[in-house]
């Protein structure tokens, strides 16, 4: 704001700031605060209440003008920014990410049309599913799998390990991992297999050496009647349990402190054993035996258990390489980055360029920089955006970096806290030339300023916030310490607020539900809205809990649950309709629909009726007066989901979720295709989980999970179900271990991986873990502005309420009470709500297009995908062989492509054997295979005309000074038409290359040659 607001007569500066942040919600709000701000100091005074006065008053100071004047330039530049909305530059980083790999797609060497995605659950499964394929197929890979499925099954685990398959590759695409993939990417199949050979080696040569050990305790004492119970400790915790424990194989871990104690202070037996003798007669040699144990223990156990958990990955990590080359190919294959390969392509230019061209021209665009939830930015993140704001201070710009390493929760999705906490230290362990630049520039001009006031909660909020985080980061290590050092808030707003904790001294969920119930209640009693009240929750589940309950009481609930599209009665109907018509010989498909149709239209039971008969869904609705028109006879699908819609007569202006169904149907057949099947799969796999967006001014519950909930803020927070072990937050760690069989694999913080050589890895680790399980206390209570209401279980065993919340409670200033099975703690006063003016928004009615655009008598769209079930056989063959040709570079290739499309749908079956035969059989005219011989051969490369349109060759050859343009036709010749289309693609290369552009035309079944 200050930025925009300090130059009088530049009233173009705000195009030249550029704020990011993390997601796109706290960039929307981001943009609605300035533009807010700038109307609140622009109002006249006749306008203003007390609290805008004195903000004008703080601003104009600040920038040591007039009161009057800040006005006027706060109006002046509210209008200037909103005639010029597309300069005004707030987004998140991966939108600017996006931004610059778009200006610079072919120094990346990508193509310019690529597409983003963002659904790495499907990528995932996707290529999983490619991978048990290759079984058969591929010898590394069908024996990696084998091996798989053997060792599960000798561990007692399920040999379907396809769902612990897609699990670890979730690791493979996060930053952590990419010093990991690298270390691993030079083992091969073989490797993989000698390490793991190697691994159960030294597992069994450690269990067969204590096993040996055991029985070597155990003969001395076979040479006597003695029995457990003889020696002290008993039969069991003594000696001769301990020697049994070991020789069975039974335990593999060092004897307990107290069994070390008797031993090494030479207590065998009991003061009062009988037995005095003939124990006396062998601790001698058992009490060697035992040092060899614990010597044996002390040498190898840490590489022992550090087997065990490599065992755990090994076969995931054998398969890795494959999946990661499975992945680019079907990246490659769908034109698709992911959003971490953004980060990944730039880091690489930066790490390499002493000034990073790819800055060069944005450098210019913006001067000021503003960086916001810095605390959620990854280290790619930064490294990137580095050079940006390098190069803004040596011009002497003003920059702001905002964060709060208190509400760092998202290390899940690679954010680093650290990188906050330490500046203007900048993080660098990969030694990056161009941030060691930066290092001295950012230490020598950084203020480092607290932000003390808050300007969201009342004062008994923040009270006990300041007394709860300074109590509970006490408990911690220096590291959590520090973070919190500087916690504390002053109070600005005046209003009155309210806290109350419900502690349970029992174990009820249904409680919780109530006191939610309870909690909405007292709130309208007291003016609030329903929308001024949010729930928090930390699983999803507990959410859909919640809400079920309260709209069981006619409250009117937003969650993700209730938001999801398929929650709703006119699109579960539409989506069966669309179902039974594309399958209508599926009788469960029509009578689903039958179903739908009777609730949503008040009739009678028809499936009563239906039941053992079988009816078509065309008969069925003839009957009841519509006459429904098949998919094929529109333009698009989705004029044809209009159709549907529109016959029915559902109110598409009141139903926010069939809009946002239709807008699920436009998007997909924008991206993908008008395949009714197609989407039909789409739909019913991961469709129906998607959520429409949140309606603006809806007057209902929100809950929310905690992490959605940071950036928000409500009158009303309720903290429910708030009773979770902390230490359940799990994390994985990849560890470098170049000695180790496997020189990198992930960890999880155990008490097993303590012992092993990586502790003090761990350790970080689990400091990690305490900080994530503070932040989300934390942010929760954070949320709210005037009441403050908690629920948790202290009958949970390790549950935040029992270890945290409670000993803070018991020595608080908050008031006490004991009511039934539940503990009281309250603070302050729940007032009545401000009364506030309603506003009314326009609406805007959707109207159906009346004119029906049917589609023509003849259409081949969309052939390939078989919507034309009459569509000639032979055309089909030919079509799908000229797909085949246009993607292979030799004749190596045509086995493996051919698979590929066989696997995406875009071959049939049926024609698999003629067109490999065919194929391979076209590489014996010298003619045809010459077309593959070249420096370099381009598989139908896109070319824009001037006019935005595509024209896409079959290959271009490039030879010396000279480039081959050719095209590949299946069916007879005709050498008007081909001659023009081939035409036209030599003289747009020709603008492009400065070489020598010739074309010709190749048909399959003749042989023949057409020339220009």
């Amino acid at each position: 704001m200050h930025i925009i607001l300090a130059e009088k007569h530049n009233r173009m500066k705000f195009k030249r700031v550029l704020a990011m942040t993390f997601t796109n919600k706290a960039a929307n709000e981001m943009k609605e605060r300035i533009l807010t701000k700038l109307v609140q100091l622009s109002k006249p005074l006749s306008k203003r209440d007390e609290e805008d006065q004195e903000e004008l008053k703080k601003f104009a100071a600040d920038l040591g003008i007039s009161e009057e004047e800040m006005k006027d330039r706060a109006q002046e530049q509210l209008n200037t920014i909103l005639h010029n909305y597309g300069l005004f530059s707030v987004m998140t980083i991966d939108k600017f990410t996006h931004k610059v790999i778009r200006t610079f797609a072919k120094e990346l060497g990508l193509s310019l049309d690529f597409n983003v995605e963002l659904d790495l659950d499907t990528l995932r499964n996707n290529v999983a599913d490619l991978l048990f394929e290759q079984i058969g197929r591929d010898e590394d890979i069908t024996r990696l799998m084998v091996n798989y499925v053997d060792s599960n099954l000798e561990d007692d685990k399920s040999w379907n390990f396809k769902k612990s398959l897609v699990e670890f590759s979730n690791k493979l695409y996060k930053e952590d991992a990419l010093v990991a993939i690298k270390e691993l990417s030079g083992m091969d199949t073989a490797g993989f297999f000698a390490a793991k050979e190697r691994i159960r080696k030294e597992r069994f040569e450690f269990e067969r050496t204590l096993r040996s050990l055991g029985n070597e305790g155990l003969d001395a004492i076979s040479t006597t009647s003695l029995e457990a119970g003889d020696f002290k400790g008993g039969a069991t915790g003594g000696a001769m349990k301990f020697f049994q424990d070991i020789a069975s194989g039974k335990k593999t871990e060092p004897a307990t402190p107290t069994l070390n104690k008797y031993i090494n202070n030479d207590e065998w037996y009991l003061a009062k054993s009988n037995q005095k003798g003939q124990i006396d007669s062998i601790s001698g040699s058992l009490k060697i035996t035992f040092d060899k144990i614990t010597s044996h223990f002390e040498n190898h156990h840490k590489q022992y258990i550090l087997n065990q958990e490599l065992l755990k990955h090994v076969n995931n990590l054998s398969l890795m390489n494959h999946m990661l080359s499975i992945t680019e190919e079907l990246k490659q294959e769908e034109n698709i980055l992911l959003i971490s390969d953004f980060y990944k392509k730039i880091a690489d230019i930066i790490s390499k360029e002493p000034v990073p061209f790819i800055y060069e021209r944005l450098g210019v665009k913006y001067d000021h920089f503003l960086l916001d939830e810095f605390q959620d930015t990854s280290h790619l993140q930064w490294v990137n955006i580095v050079p940006l704001l390098h190069n803004s201070l040596a011009e002497e710009k003003t920059n702001l970096i905002v964060g709060d390493g208190k509400q760092a929760i998202y290390r899940w999705r690679n954010g680093e806290v650290d990188q906050f906490v330490n500046l203007p230290k900048i993080e660098n362990p990969e030694d990056i030339a161009s941030l060691n630049e930066a290092m001295f520039t950012f230490n020598s001009q950084a203020d480092k300023i607290d932000l003390k006031e808050n300007y969201r909660s009342a004062k008994e909020i923040i009270d006990l916030n300041n007394q709860l985080f300074k109590f509970l980061s006490l408990q911690q290590g220096d590291w959590i310490q520090n973070i919190y050092a500087s916690g504390e808030q002053n109070v600005v707003k005046s209003h009155q607020g309210f806290v109350e904790f419900q502690m349970l001294n029992e174990n009820d969920d249904q409680i919780h539900l109530k006191y939610a119930l309870e909690v909405v209640n007292r709130s309208v009693a007291q003016g609030y809205n329903y929308s001024d009240i949010c729930i928090l929750i930390r699983k999803n589940q507990q959410g859909s809990e919640i809400a079920q309950y309260l709209s069981a009481h006619n409250i009117p609930v937003i969650s993700q649950d209730s938001l999801y599209v398929s929650k709703d009665r006119s699109v579960k109907f539409i989506f069966n309709l669309i179902r039974s018509l594309a399958s209508p010989r599926t009788q469960n498909y029509a009578k689903k629909t039958i179903e739908h149709y009777d609730l949503l239209f008040h009739k009678p039971n028809h499936l009563f009726d239906l039941l053992d008969t079988y009816i078509s869904i065309h008969t069925f609705m003839k009957s009841e007066g519509y006459n429904l028109e098949n998919h094929d006879k529109f333009h698009s699908f989705y004029e044809y989901v209009e159709h549907l819609i529109e016959t029915f007569q559902l109110d598409l202006n009141e139903n926010i979720y069939l809009q946002f169904f239709l807008e699920q149907v436009h998007l997909y057949e924008k991206r993908f295709s008008n395949n009714v099947h197609a989407f039909i799969e789409w739909y019913a796999d991961k469709g129906y989980k998607q959520s429409v967006i949140s309606p603006e001014g809806a007057d209902a519950v929100n809950i929310m999970t905690i992490h959605k909930s940071k950036g928000l803020q409500f009158p009303i927070v309720l903290c429910s179900f708030f009773d979770w072990d902390k230490k359940k937050i799990k994390s994985e760690k990849w560890v470098i271990n170049k000695n180790a069989p496997i020189p990198a694999y992930p960890l999880q913080s155990t008490e097993n991986t303590k012992q092993t050589e990586h502790q003090a890895e761990m350790e970080i680790e689990d400091n990690k873990m305490e900080l994530d399980a503070l932040n989300m206390i934390y942010v929760s209570f954070t949320r709210a502005e005037t009441a403050l209401f908690v629920s948790g279980s202290l009958k949970k065993s390790k549950s935040l309420a029992k270890e945290w919340l409670l000993p803070f409670l018991s020595q608080s200033n908050l008031d006490h009470n004991q009511v039934e099975n539940k503990e009281i703690y309250q603070k302050g006063e729940m007032v009545k709500a401000k009364e506030k003016v309603k506003e009314h928004l326009a609406t805007y009615q959707a109207i159906f297009n009346s004119q029906v655009m049917n589609k023509p008598e003849l259409s081949t769209s969309n052939s390939l995908l078989g919507e034309f079930p009459d569509l000639d056989k032979k055309r089909k063959y030919g079509i799908q062989l000229h797909l085949l040709l246009s993607k292979i570079k030799s004749e190596n290739e045509i086995d493996k492509e051919l698979d590929k499309l066989i696997r995406k749908g875009s071959v049939l079956q049926e024609f698999e054997t003629s067109i490999r035969i065919n194929s391979h059989q076209l590489f014996k005219d010298n003619h045809f295979s010459s077309y593959f011989e070249g420096e370099q051969i381009m598989n139908e490369k896109e070319i824009i005309d001037a006019a935005g349109l595509k024209h896409i060759p079959d290959k271009m050859i490039h030879k010396g000074n000279s480039i081959l343009i050719v095209d590949f036709k299946t069916g007879d010749m005709n050498e008007t038409k081909h001659q023009k289309q081939l035409q036209e693609y030599v003289d747009y290369v020709s603008l492009i290359e400065k070489k020598v552009v010739s074309g010709e035309i190749y048909y399959t079944e003749t042989g023949k040659v057409l020339q220009l």
